[in-house]
């Protein structure tokens, strides 16, 4: 596993049960390491700088993908994110062609998303990355949804 630093929170999720995680050795009260899904760093203070470090280690797995957000950090396995949710469904065909297919997020995990849709909105107060990637900017979400319909 990893150290978490005190101005950190980390949780883990096996599918079942939430384990928050406060030192190392509290990565004991997991009962099968294998069946983690999702680990989730965040910052105790909502700063970004305080996640931005630890984002930059966790970049280094390799066995499965780091999404950044505002003040945390997701690890999930490899292959699992919105855009890939977006192509599974698609791949159903549950949604075919003639759909169009609309985005809303608020952070750097959305952007893969955004580029597979065919309309992306993300909010003003969004991070400049990500409202440069999203085609339309938003205060809130019944405004995506008015702006989609009226299509």
């Amino acid at each position: 596993m990893f150290f978490i630093e005190r101005n950190l929170l980390c949780s883990v999720f096996d599918g079942e049960t939430v384990y928050l995680l406060e030192k190392q050795e509290d990565t004991r009260k997991i009962p099968d390491l294998s069946k983690i899904i999702n680990i989730c760093v965040e910052s105790k203070n909502k700063n970004i700088s305080d996640i931005l470090t630890f984002y930059q280690k966790a970049e280094a797995f390799t066995s499965c993908e780091v999404h950044q957000n505002n003040w945390y950090v997701d690890i999930v396995p490899q292959n699992i994110s919105k855009a890939f949710a977006i192509h599974f469904i698609t791949n159903l065909e549950v949604l075919n062609k003639s759909h169009q297919l609309a985005a809303v997020g608020d952070s750097w995990n959305d952007i893969p998303m955004f580029v597979i849709a065919d309309e992306s909105y993300t909010f003003h107060q969004s991070p400049i990355e990500v409202k440069q990637k999203a085609t339309h900017h938003i205060d809130h979400v019944y405004q995506c949804v008015a702006d989609f319909l009226e299509r």
